[in-house]
């Protein structure tokens, strides 16, 4: 298949492009890898931000022949441009400022519309997007690999070797100031007798974000060689890893007690036809083929694997039991910590629907959702491995008074705007649309900056935006449903009620007392218009009647509207007969980061409330 070539009218478009072909011919000694042209947005052809990418193209290629690294920006707002590059730096500076020159060639060639881009070649990096980029350890932008088709004879062995090996360059690349997340190494190998290892990282990530990049690519180099390929080179968006039997790389000059012991370098080459495999993220050839993240059998553990990270699920590394099951904290070997849940013999669910549903799952990438690594599927185990969160779930600081006084009106904003983010990706934008359907405080979880993420999501019974707006309530008042309930005068039968918040908060809405809903622990510092809106919306989503709750788009429109006026007036609805309470159920509250239990059915009231018709869930 040919590559698409870029044509472009505009004067300013074949100067910069002869400035880049100008006495420059070495691209043919240049190793390219692959263009990823990020589905971001496009900008138009011939616009200023075209314009300005150019420039800052022109600007990276000059700076090229000077320094290894450089990062620049071009434009102003709303046509800002960012862009970066970075060599390899074992890289002489003539082959990186030739790399870079034919990098941005091929950016432009390749990506000729798209408004974020990156291209990899063996020797530089190169970078470009319309949203701040540097210093930020980025996992959004799909990497690269190419990967051997010969085999070594004893692959388990070799995978030992790299863990070993690769862990003390992290530490190098990562931590070592004289290395600038630059780090090469050999491990003994019989009967080759070598492997030899190069990590780097973009020197704007150095420290904890750079030996976080390191350990996800080397994750998936496990994943993707298991069978023990006998080359392997691996690029994500701001780090890359390669490992050889053959040297590839110069050895950089450090001092004597430092140096590591080598056999002289070969030059850098480039794998023979009959070694290479086609490369997972699409060269232009018609032999390419793409590696579905699908794939079950990339997101599979080994039953030994997590035994050995929960140590055989230890009591001690127990964080609790939902419905589904128990939850244990996890080091895998590489170091990252992991959440397992071991699902009980009470889901009956097939090998088959297992296996679909977290494949499924897997493939939802969003900040406010917990990330699904993988599972196990082995000796009667059914494990799913989740991305371990450090704080605590929503409901245990929430109902705690000694935790609860720490979260300020910004904060509790902030998690409520999260998790509605978190909703509406699930609902609308993900390509798999999903219902949560068990959505309560106790599976959002909060990461270390306290941003919430939504857990379990695709295993679970409820009505999700009627749950987001108990949760909205909560969130405000601080006090679950129960607390809630026997707080503003509820006898003892209606506080076990699961949701009566939405009819305290009518009844105190149509007394004009709603205010009395805001936890006094926020102190009288905090945006009134804002904190209403937020109690009218967690109201409207509340309705008993499913046909006149707003989808999550909606929601989100509603919450961030910084009008104070949004049509939503909500009226005490009545009290429930005796017959609707006998169908309400005891709820206990989960003990677990993940936990889900059933019973969730909404309290139901034979009033109505009367709202502004927004498009109904």
């Amino acid at each position: 298949m040919e590559p698409p070539y870029y044509m472009s009218s505009k004067s300013i478009q074949l100067i910069f492009l002869v400035f880049l072909l100008k006495n420059f011919n070495a691209a043919s000694q240049l190793s390219y890898v692959y263009t990823n042209c990020v589905d971001s947005g496009n900008y138009t052809q011939n616009s200023l931000y075209q314009e300005n990418l150019n420039q800052l193209l022109s600007d990276l290629s000059g700076e090229a022949s000077k320094t290894d690294f450089y990062n620049t920006t071009n434009g102003e707002s709303p046509d800002t441009i960012y862009g970066t590059f970075y060599c390899r730096r074992d890289m002489s500076q003539e082959v990186c400022g030739d790399c870079v020159k034919s990098a941005a060639q091929t950016i432009v060639t390749n990506c000729t519309s798209q408004k974020e881009a990156v291209v990899w070649y063996e020797e530089c990096t190169l970078r470009y997007a319309n949203r701040p980029i540097m210093g930020i350890d980025d996992d959004d932008v799909t990497g690269a690999r190419w990967t051997s088709k010969v085999n070594v004879s004893n692959p388990d062995q070799l995978e030992k070797v790299l863990s070993t090996k690769m862990n003390s360059l992290f530490e190098d690349a990562a931590y070592n100031d004289s290395h600038l997340g630059y780090a090469t190494g050999v491990a003994h190998f019989p009967p080759y007798p070598n492997v030899y290892c190069l990590v780097q990282c973009s020197p704007d990530i150095l420290g904890l974000p750079c030996e976080r990049c390191l350990r996800r690519i080397f994750r998936s180099m496990v994943y993707c060689c298991n069978g023990g390929s006998v080359w392997a080179m691996f690029f994500n968006i701001n780090c890359q890893m390669r490992y050889d039997m053959a040297p590839f790389y110069t050895p950089l000059a450090s001092p004597p007690s430092l140096q590591e012991s080598q056999p002289s370098p070969s030059p850098s080459r480039s794998p023979s036809p009959e070694e290479v495999s086609d490369p997972v993220h699409g060269a232009n050839n018609d032999t390419s083929t793409e590696k579905s993240n699908s794939n079950s059998e990339s997101l599979q553990y080994s039953l030994d694997t997590i035994k050995y990270a929960t140590r055989n699920f230890a009591v001690d590394n127990r964080l609790g039991e939902g419905g589904f099951g128990a939850v244990y904290k996890g080091s895998l070997p590489d170091g990252q910590e992991v959440a397992v849940k071991r699902l009980s013999e009470d889901s009956r669910q097939g090998i088959k629907e297992f296996t679909n549903e977290v494949e499924l799952v897997a493939k939802l990438q969003h900040r406010n959702l917990v990330k699904l690594l993988g599972f196990c599927l082995e000796r009667e185990e059914k494990l799913l491995i989740y991305e371990f969160v450090p704080n605590l779930s929503l409901d245990k600081i929430l109902f705690d008074t000694n935790r609860r006084k720490y979260l300020d009106w910004e904060t509790r904003f902030k998690i409520i705007i999260g998790i509605a983010r978190g909703l509406l990706y699930l609902h609308v934008d993900s390509r798999f649309k999903i219902i949560h359907r068990d959505l309560k405080s106790s599976n959002i979880l909060l990461d270390e900056e306290m941003n919430p993420k939504i857990a379990d999501f695709g295993m679970a019974r409820l009505s999700d935006v009627y749950s987001f707006g108990v949760i909205v309530l909560e969130t405000i008042s601080g006090q679950s449903n129960n607390l809630f309930a026997q707080s503003f005068g509820h006898d003892s039968l209606i506080s076990y009620v699961r949701h009566t918040n939405h009819h305290i908060a009518s009844r105190l809405w149509n007394t004009g007392r709603i205010m009395e809903l805001v936890d006094p622990l926020i102190g009288n510092s905090f945006p009134r218009p804002e904190v209403l809106r937020c109690i009218q919306v967690g109201v409207f989503c509340a309705q008993e009647d499913p046909s006149s709750r707003p989808t999550m788009e909606s929601v989100l429109l509603m919450l961030l509207n910084n009008s104070s006026d949004i049509h939503i007036q909500p009226r005490l609805s009545a009290v429930s007969s005796s017959t609707n309470m006998q169908r309400q159920e005891h709820i206990t509250g989960g003990q677990d980061q993940f936990d889900s239990q059933d019973g969730n059915q909404p309290y139901n009231s034979d009033d109505t409330s009367q709202f502004t018709d927004l498009y109904p869930r």
